[in-house]
């Protein structure tokens, strides 16, 4: 009988910051890490997929993944405007005139992965810098108030979301004898 292959299932603080804000880091890169794992060696034809049970395709999960994460930074942690740096990783619009998200197409998966790892090294360089009482502080909008922590909470949740539906086309694509 084989034994199994022992996995370490720990949450370790990165970079020897305190425990509240390491712990966050672990959780963001994990989930990139995983997100990486699961797109990895996937050619550009699959990257442009899409079933017709979708709306949206591999590239498309992956654009919003990196908008979103800058749009969280920027708009409710930092409240500015994406500087030049963003908007160049971000050419595209968010959404469509529909509210759908803005179809990406023709992407390379190397540029899709360089933009995916811009972004979240943006992210991460500002919550490096936060404090304990930083994480735990809020913004109060018109519409909701937020803590800082409970948005590093949905970056990873949303990545790991798109992630299940970023596996399920790739399923689907390469089970399609269109790809």
């Amino acid at each position: 009988m084989v034994a199994p292959e022992f996995r370490s299932l720990l949450v370790r603080p990165a970079d020897g910051r305190g425990f509240d804000v390491g712990r966050w880091l672990w959780v963001l890169e994990d989930a990139h890490r995983k997100l990486f794992s699961t797109v990895d060696g996937v050619s550009a034809d699959l990257l442009d997929f899409r079933p017709s049970c979708s709306t949206n395709t591999v590239g498309t999960l992956l654009y919003h993944i990196a908008a979103t994460d800058m749009a969280w930074l920027y708009e409710d942690i930092l409240q500015a405007e994406f500087p030049a740096e963003v908007r160049a990783l971000l050419p595209f619009e968010y959404r469509n005139e529909e509210g759908r998200l803005w179809p990406v197409k023709g992407i390379s998966p190397d540029e899709h992965l360089d933009r995916l790892g811009k972004t979240r090294a943006i992210l991460v360089d500002h919550v490096r810098k936060m404090s304990s009482e930083d994480l735990y502080s809020t913004r109060k909008t018109e519409e909701y108030e937020v803590s800082y922590e409970w948005i590093l909470y949905h970056l990873a949740e949303h990545e790991n979301y798109h992630r299940g539906q970023i596996s399920e086309l790739i399923k689907q694509a390469r089970e399609s004898p269109a790809v």
